[in-house]
């Protein structure tokens, strides 16, 4: 696990990272000791975990114009003797029932009393209440209140199954910069506590020139079928149970190579205005289906 330093957190700023679902920033000011401030951590770290869970750094400021305001402009130190990871540790216990799981690191700055403090807060498997009594969630960068059927939503996580679908690639060889070859890396993994009985993904895959070479182990669990001449679907069955926080590879079972060359790159770069899109849907038991997208300039390095 990569450590939490000064350059990592510098890193934020250099790249233009925005603020996200999964990503807040808050200034030094934030930490001041007052009621309302106080109450204020706690609707933001319980929003997180009530949501998809992400990364709140207190110590770095945002720009202060619109277009801008949900970049990082700079560091902003916490003076560490007014305000120390276990005061955080200790607002953050109001929030009820406390979050599992959740971690406070704390970056020591330039000077030895300053730092920054990076909480991680992990996707909980309840709603949680924060300091006013409340509930909370993530919304267009903020934190809102929650309608009543979002709360017990919420609270029903536990007894939904939570399966996720991670996609990636690996890059086989390189000839030379001309054509790269590539085998796709496709994780299903159980992030609830039940144990998932039958999963199901489908998925689009672009197609120019046959740059999918083939797919190796084609089962009776696993069925792929051209859609348009751009495109093709892949649906892979589960054929076997899925145990809590337990991840598979189906990547590796479905064995999808693909090659790119500079006439493949050309055309994915004209005839597409955002370029091809991997769509997909996954179904898991009695889940709700997810449904979720990423650009294929994604799954390759060309």
């Amino acid at each position: 696990m990569e450590e939490w330093n000064q350059k990592r957190i510098q890193a934020y700023i250099d790249n233009f990272v925005e603020e996200s679902l999964t990503l807040d920033y808050k200034a030094a000011d934030a930490l001041e000791r007052t009621d309302r401030k106080r109450e204020q951590i706690t609707k933001d770290v319980s929003a997180m975990a009530n949501s998809d869970g992400g990364i709140l750094i207190y110590g770095l400021k945002e720009y202060g114009d619109e277009a801008r305001k949900h970049l990082a402009e700079t560091i902003d130190p916490i003076d560490r003797t007014q305000f120390s990871k276990e005061t955080l540790e200790q607002v953050i216990d109001n929030i009820r029932p406390l979050i599992p799981g959740l971690i406070i690191h704390p970056v020591q700055l330039n000077n030895s009393n300053e730092a920054a403090y990076v909480v991680e807060i992990p996707r909980s498997n309840t709603a949680h209440q924060a300091k006013d009594h409340r509930y909370y969630k993530r919304h267009n960068f903020i934190s809102v209140p929650m309608e009543d059927y979002e709360v017990r939503d919420t609270m029903n996580r536990a007894a939904v199954p939570d399966a996720q679908a991670d996609f990636g690639y690996t890059l086989n060889s390189n000839d030379n910069g001309r054509e790269h070859h590539y085998g796709l890396l496709l994780k299903i993994k159980n992030l609830g506590n039940q144990v998932i009985e039958h999963f199901q993904l489908q998925f689009t895959f672009p197609q120019l020139d046959g740059n999918v070479s083939h797919i190796i182990h084609k089962r009776e669990h696993i069925d792929i079928w051209p859609v348009t001449p751009r495109e093709f679907i892949i649906r892979y069955r589960s054929d076997k149970v899925l145990f809590p926080q337990e991840e598979i590879d189906i990547g590796r079972e479905m064995a999808v190579q693909y090659k790119i060359d500079t006439q493949i790159f050309t055309k994915f770069e004209i005839g597409y205005a955002r370029g091809p899109i991997v769509k997909w849907t996954l179904y898991a038991d009695n889940m709700p289906p997810k449904t979720g997208e990423k650009p294929f300039k994604e799954l390759q390095c060309f």
